[in-house]
This record gives C-alpha cells, structure tokens and sequence, in this order.
C-alpha cells in the first residue's frame, strides 16, 4: 500500500482533520499549554497566530489539489473558510467564557497567516512547472 492510496477517498483530508483539530484545541481549551510558562517577546502570539491558520491553510490546499487542478472558486473558498473560521473561533472564545480573550488582532493575525500560505503555496506550486 502507498501513501497515495492511503490518502485516497474520505481519508485524503486527515491531515485537514488532524489540523483542525489542534486548532481547535490550542484556541479553545482555557489553558492548552498549561506548563509553559516561558515569556516570549510582546506579540509572540499574534505570530502564532499567523503560523497556525498558516499552516491550516497549506494543508487544506495540499489536500484539496492534491489530485484535481487547481480551480479559482474551490481556492476562494479555502481563503474565506480560513479566515471566517479565525473570526468564528474569537467570537466562540468570547460567547464561551473560559477565560480566553476575543481581540480584533488576533483576527488579523489568523487572516494574515491564511494569505500569506495560500500565496506561498501558490507559488510554489508554479514554480514546478
């Protein structure tokens, strides 16, 4: 079996599922890292930010154009899924009351991160080619 035929059918989006899920838990959870109590510099986690929605989005593109052509809509909709979920998840930390913070930047942040992943991976897509 290869990993191609592995990641075929519903399974060719675990990596997205995986994702989301880490996601899921680093923003919601009260204190996803409770034992780390290093002091990085001011802004560390709007970098953060950046990198995981990132990432979320690099994977989600990787999965969903890993076999079909690229196409313009299915590529809009992973960006305003990417960046509609950054704001869904800073008005669930807000509603849910668990001692999270809702701030505008971090939106910022996880938007920032969405284009900037989806630019780089578009680039490195067609520089292949």
């Amino acid at each position: 079996m290869t990993a191609e035929s592995l990641f075929s059918g519903p399974l060719r989006y675990l990596p997205s599922i995986c994702a989301v899920s880490v996601l899921l838990w680093l923003t919601l959870s009260p204190d996803p890292l409770p034992d780390n109590k290093v002091q990085l510099w001011e802004g560390a986690d709007k970098m953060a930010h950046a990198l995981m929605f990132g990432g979320l989005t690099a994977i989600f593109m990787s999965d969903t154009f890993r076999r079909r052509p690229l196409n313009i809509l299915i590529l809009l909709v992973i960006f305003a899924v990417g960046i509609a979920s950054g704001a869904a998840i800073e008005m669930l930390q807000r509603a849910m009351g668990l001692g999270r913070q809702a701030e505008r930047a971090d939106f910022y942040a996880d938007a920032l991160g969405v284009v900037a992943a989806g630019g780089a991976w578009l680039l490195g897509r067609f520089s292949h080619k």
